[in-house]
């Protein structure tokens, strides 16, 4: 209803569609006449009275407005023959002044120029522009919307606020938490001039006195327009969250009907013989809907048509080509077979697409996402009504759960609702039908969101890793800039980059706050007008930003939501290819690696290699490099690109576009940045860094091509055989590889060293493709070599892109990820936290409680800097970011778990002198991978009625220990992919050494599991049960405490505490404790050992009856001289045992 509104413009969103919707159809609470202080009279009678009664005060006005001299500001004019009138008839009666100086926020004033009880009411004449400052015009000074909106953000005191100059009504709201600009307008001139009733009625319904009246004692959040607005957010937000569904319903419905039309008989045919495949049909389809996406948004933000179009064209394009007419059209019609429709779109989007845009219809060229390429493999396809009217209403309806069908707000629709489709998209894979021609999207396991581990970022992680990782290097560059000028030049300056870009959440959050500052820096004031923001956040997506993601979809989408972020009426779409890229961050080489050749390492036999082979190229490689610089173009000093021709052209493109960006200029820079795939330096870069990959991820077989430092040589000289190079190009594609040096050499210019990006953040994929499959793949093998060696066989794909960060970031840099908590403690990224360490100062540490994505894993977010610049480090935790307490802890050498030890302990135990450690106590050991496989053939499934003998033990798995209990006999487990019920080791059958080794583990000991939600140890007191690798086995040594005694230490809540704070994430569930034997070898002694056989006695009576919990722990915390209570984790955890084990 609201979309046929001229005179209404609601900027940013601050009050969703469905609120005016609502107002105007009189469904919400508040719309009575009680509620408008209106008595017997209902608002709408009232709003035609006081219709009826202004338009003569406003004839009167503008008579008496002809009367003055041009350029005179009419301010005491229009308050008082206008302004006032029209707020009196609003019910605010004669609106106070505000005291002489205006109001106060803190210790600044703002000349606002009246206050309505808390509502502040700035009033100025109808020759003062709203977005600019007009000196010597009391409260125009700045420019006032600007500093209206600064006083809503300083104080909490005011949240509402009326802004009008008599042409325009603008209502404010305190934007702090808000993205951008917000605010709702009213043209009262074009209103009253036009005689348009029903849209000076919903201006009557949403700016009485009554919608911003506070109740006495109660908060400004309290009027009803906040009640309203909240409650529609709320709402519009799930609706947009269901707007995913309705995207796999259009891109099936859109397959469907491009792939059985009549007249695509080329198109079935391309796709039948393999011409056309099917991902290349979904790719094309997907940026349909991006493009339909994006035409309903840029409509309802009122940001297609620029402010200059004629009447006569926006009547035109409004009434017969528009995409709302369209989404109208499928709330009520379901189509016919004609195509008539479609040809309508394509004309739209060909025009958007096109240099000239299309004049009649009022319509600009915006290029960019509308601008057909080869990969339009539907372009000139015929769709039927019946599809485009279904597709179009599959992207404009949704149906909460047990609420009516809502219509999408497309004006609130952004990156973050983009991030949440494109999550569910990446779990559909396409499916063609080639009988009935039907077009198909389903989930697989195995799909791209599974493998990737691409989840979306909840805004408030966004906005915790910025505040650390950004906001200091803004703060920085007004520190070191001494004008204006030279602060918005630094500011355009920044380049801030996302590794694993995804639909751009980090970037687009960058971006909106670089703008800010750039704004307030050109204009001077610290609100900016929405025109200036709005200016400056172009200026910043064309310039600052830079992403990458393995995925073409992502890459795809960041641009789209970048786009959409800095829409600006009258600008065309930023050219993003050169900074927006598709590649596997992780898989490429640099310029130092290139020098030293490839390496022998690159010869590894994986699985599917031929032995021989490698060894064959292997000692040819070694070879190769003891002859390297013998006739050798480069030399001692190894292969050096020259990427003179990449940095020219990305020059000359950067200064082509910062000067002038229209349409021409972006095509030519699109057309100037591309023409360098055909140049044949870059050519030849990209096969010398390409091959250099390819030796450690190409196959190595008898019949494939070996690629050693001499081919390497060969491909630099440009002499190497087309077969080489064949080779090597098909590597490049499957694996995607990407070097940052060639692909961003702005960044990383070689003549200047190393520059690097301002800010590094992003959410990089966890558990992926680099440890898919085998625990040393061929990824894995070139990451680890390229990254120094670092991380053992089972390092978080994550990790690597960490000490990616530190290799990408500026000498003033910082680093700001969220990856997986298990991170913190991962033995196999000891190296990397270490190597990180030694370089850098964390500034910030943040753990979540495992609620904050969709995937079971719990995360953390760390803030990076470089050494010295942050000496302590902001430790927060949970949803609500609560911060720790103060501890002095080291973590640079080891786990950085006792960082937030606080959040998921409550106790944190260290050596008390003296005291020593549990190794200090008994014998801890763990046996190795050789007495596991060396079992094999001697396990058999023993009989029901089996009774262990020396030469006959139990076989224990970690899977069979819980705490003071064994399962065995109980609960099956495997060992060796078999499954046993009551597996036992025959010892006549190993070989002597290893039959030795068991009879040595045959004696009165612990058994404790490696992993469980508390430390599982059971007690084998007579020496009858062998324990499997990895099973950990603990031998009280003489005259310490007992086995029982023991147990009842390992259970404790301190040493539960001290185990969740030093080897946090480790375990493969979520809060799962993974220990080893050497974990247990550092664990704190108590101070007390006198009172463990009281605890042992307690904690087996708490196994029988709960009420003697308490009493254990008492003891235990005694033990180690604690006055603190045990962690609720740890209650948790016992007492849902004690639950199952009842069970």
């Amino acid at each position: 209803m609201t979309a046929s509104l001229s005179t209404v413009r609601v900027a940013g969103g601050l009050l969703p569609a469905d609120v005016l919707d609502a107002v105007m159809a009189g469904g919400l609470d508040g719309l009575d006449g009680a509620a408008y202080h209106l008595g017997g009279e209902s608002p709408r009678e009232a709003a035609a009275r006081v219709w009826t009664y202004l338009q003569g005060a406003y004839r009167r006005f503008r008579d008496d407005l002809a009367q003055l001299p041009d350029g005179d500001p009419a301010v005491g004019l229009t308050r008082e023959r206008w302004l006032g009138l029209l707020l009196d008839q609003l019910g605010y009666g004669r609106v106070p002044a505000a005291h002489a100086g205006g109001l106060t926020a803190g210790d600044k004033q703002y000349p606002v120029s009246h206050l309505a009880g808390q509502t502040p009411v700035h009033l100025l004449g109808w020759g003062v522009p709203l977005d600019t400052r007009s000196p010597g015009v009391a409260g125009a000074a700045r420019a006032p919307h600007s500093m209206v909106q600064e006083l809503l953000n300083r104080t909490d005191d005011y949240l509402w606020a009326v802004l009008s100059n008599g042409r325009l009504v603008r209502l404010l709201r305190d934007s702090t938490t808000l993205t951008g600009f917000a605010y709702v307008e009213f043209d009262l001139e074009a209103m009253f001039d036009g005689d348009l009733y029903a849209e000076f009625t919903l201006l009557y319904l949403l700016c009485h006195q009554s919608r911003v009246e506070v109740p006495e004692g109660e908060p400004p959040t309290s009027c009803w327009l906040e009640r309203w607005r909240t409650t529609a957010v709320s709402q519009g937000v799930r609706a947009l969250n269901l707007l995913r569904a309705g995207v796999e319903t259009a891109l099936e419905t859109l397959g469907t009907g491009f792939l059985q039309h009549p007249a695509n008989i080329q198109l079935r045919e391309q796709v039948a013989g393999g011409d056309v495949r099917l991902v290349d049909v979904h790719g094309a389809l997907l940026r349909t809907v991006y493009r339909l996406l994006f035409w309903s948004v840029a409509e309802e933000r009122g940001a297609l048509l620029a402010e200059t179009v004629g009447s006569e064209e926006r009547h035109r394009y409004d009434n017969y080509f528009s995409s709302r007419r369209l989404r109208e059209l499928a709330l009520t019609r379901h189509g016919s077979n004609h195509d008539d429709l479609w040809q309508g779109v394509e004309f739209v989007l060909t025009a958007l697409g096109s240099r000239e845009g299309e004049p009649r219809l009022g319509l600009p060229g915006l290029g960019g996402l509308f601008t057909v390429t080869e990969a339009d493999v539907l372009d000139g396809c015929r769709l039927p009504n019946t599809a485009v009217l279904s597709a179009m209403r599959s992207l404009s309806v949704v149906q909460p759960k047990g609420q009516p069908r809502r219509r999408v707000d497309f004006a609130q629709l952004g990156a973050e609702e983009l991030g949440s489709i494109y999550e569910s998209l990446l779990e559909l894979v396409p499916r063609y039908d080639r009988i009935s021609h039907a077009f198909s999207l389903e989930v697989l396991a195995g799909n791209d969101r599974k493998t990737s581990g691409s989840y979306y970022t909840p805004t408030e992680l966004v906005e915790l890793v910025l505040d650390t990782a950004l906001d200091p290097v803004l703060d920085d560059v007004e520190k070191r800039t001494n004008t204006p000028e030279e602060r918005a030049a630094a500011l355009l300056d920044l380049k801030v980059c996302d590794p694993a870009v995804g639909s751009a959440h980090f970037l687009v959050a960058a971006a909106r706050r670089i703008a800010m500052r750039l704004a307030t820096a050109r204009t001077g004031e610290l609100d900016p007008t929405p025109t200036h923001f709005s200016d400056a956040l172009h200026d910043v997506v064309a310039r600052c930003l830079y992403g990458v993601d393995v995925n073409p979809m992502a890459a795809d989408l960041a641009k789209v939501s970048l786009w959409l972020t800095a829409m600006t009426p009258g600008r065309p779409l930023s050219f993003l290819d050169h900074h927006i890229k598709v590649g596997n961050a992780l898989l490429g080489t640099t310029p130092a690696l290139l020098k030293e050749g490839i390496p022998n390492t690159a010869f590894a036999v994986l699985t599917g290699d031929d032995k021989d082979t490698v060894a064959a190229w292997k000692k040819a490689n070694n070879e190769d490099r003891k002859h390297r610089g013998q006739a050798d173009l480069f030399g001692d000093a190894g292969i050096v690109l020259d990427t003179t021709a990449t940095r020219r052209v990305v020059a000359e493109v950067a200064n082509r576009l910062a000067r002038t960006e229209t349409v021409d200029d972006i095509a030519w820079a699109a057309q100037r940045y591309h023409a360098l795939r055909d140049d044949p330096d870059t050519i030849r870069n990209q096969l010398v860094a390409d091959a250099w990959c390819a030796a450690f991820l190409g196959p190595k077989g008898p019949d494939d091509v070996p690629l050693t430092d001499r081919v390497l040589q060969q491909i630099a000289h440009a002499t190497a055989s087309e077969e080489v190079l064949a080779a090597v190009r098909k590597v490049a594609q499957r694996h995607r590889l990407f070097h940052w040096h060639l692909e961003f050499p702005e960044i990383f210019p070689e003549e200047a060293g190393h520059a690097g990006f301002d800010a590094v953040v992003g959410n990089p994929p966890f558990l992926s493709p680099l440890r898919a499959g085998a625990a040393v793949s061929r990824p894995r093998l070139l990451a680890k070599h390229a990254f120094g060696g670092l991380g053992g066989p089972k390092a978080d794909e994550s990790s690597y892109f960490l000490l990616l960060a530190a290799r990408l970031r500026s000498d003033r840099g910082r680093i700001g990820l969220v990856l997986p908590d298990s991170f913190l403690a991962a033995t196999d990224s000891a190296d990397i936290r270490r190597s990180v360490a030694a370089s850098h100062d964390l500034a910030l540490i943040w753990r979540g409680d495992g609620s904050e994505f969709e995937a079971s894993v719990t995360t953390i977010i760390v803030v990076l800097t470089r050494l010295g610049d942050s000496p302590t480090t902001r430790r927060l935790s949970g949803p609500d970011f609560a911060p720790l307490r103060s501890a002095s802890l080291e973590w640079r050498d080891g786990s950085w778990a006792p960082l937030i030890a606080g959040h998921v302990g409550g106790l944190y135990v260290q050596s008390r002198p003296g005291a020593g450690t549990l190794g200090d106590l008994c014998d801890i050991t763990a046996d190795y991978r050789d007495q596991y496989y060396g079992l094999r053939g001697a396990v058999f499934d023993a009989p029901e009625t089996f009774v262990p003998t020396p030469g006959l033990p139990y076989l224990v798995t970690t899977g069979l220990i819980d705490p003071l209990r064994m399962s065995w006999g109980n609960v099956a487990t495997k060992f060796d992919k078999a499954r046993y019920e009551r597996p036992v080791v025959d010892l006549a059958k190993l070989a002597p050494p290893l039959r030795t080794w068991a009879e040595g583990r045959l004696r009165p000991k612990l058994l404790v599991a490696t992993q469980g939600k508390l430390p599982e140890v059971a007690i084998d007191e007579h020496g009858e049960w062998l324990p499997c690798v990895p099973v950990i086995s603990v031998v009280p040594r003489e005259g310490g405490p007992s086995l029982r005694e023991l147990a009842a230490l390992l259970t404790s809540p301190p040493i539960y505490d001290f185990l969740r704070a030093t080897k946090l994430g480790a375990g493969l569930a979520t809060g799962a404790l993974k220990v080893s034997a050497g974990d247990l070898r550092q664990v704190p002694a108590p101070a007390d050992l006198s009172v463990l056989a009281e605890a042992a006695v307690a904690l087996e009576a708490a196994f029988e009856r709960r009420e003697h919990v308490q009493r254990y722990v008492d003891l235990m915390n005694k033990a180690f001289r604690l006055e603190e209570q045990a962690s609720s984790s740890w209650n948790e955890a016992f007492h849902a045992y004690l639950s199952r084990r009842a069970a």
